[in-house]
């Protein structure tokens, strides 16, 4: 058998073809450590500590720009599931659509101040 459900295609992107070949042609389970510095998974935690781990990013998220939040999370799928050049084009137009907004005029200011910024009225 072979990954499916876009496994070999989601792989490829995130490590490249010559890595996939050899990932899937031999079926090697990959440690943790190992996963993370390939770029498959991005951090490591303790088992007890995933939770906590989770909700402190929700939480930082939840603390951000929403609209550019957003924005990001549409232009990152575009960049795996279109070509490059319409990703490039999503990215340019999400990114355009931000300026004027009250997140982005506040995230300039709080750069110029250099201060952390307050976006929105959110307590988390």
């Amino acid at each position: 058998m072979i990954p499916g459900a876009g496994g070999t295609q989601r792989l490829t992107r995130l490590v490249g073809p010559g890595v996939t070949r050899h990932l899937v042609y031999t079926g090697m389970q990959l440690d943790a450590a190992t996963a993370v510095r390939l770029g498959i998974a991005e951090m490591i935690h303790p088992a007890g500590a995933v939770f906590d781990e989770a909700v402190k990013d929700a939480r930082s998220f939840a603390r951000g720009p929403r609209q550019a939040l957003a924005a990001a999370k549409h232009a990152i799928r575009a960049a795996t599931e279109t070509s490059s050049t319409d990703g490039m084009r999503v990215e340019r137009d999400l990114f355009l659509d931000l300026f004027g907004t009250e997140d982005q005029r506040e995230g300039m200011r709080a750069f110029l101040e250099k201060r952390p910024p307050r976006f929105g009225r959110r307590r988390v």
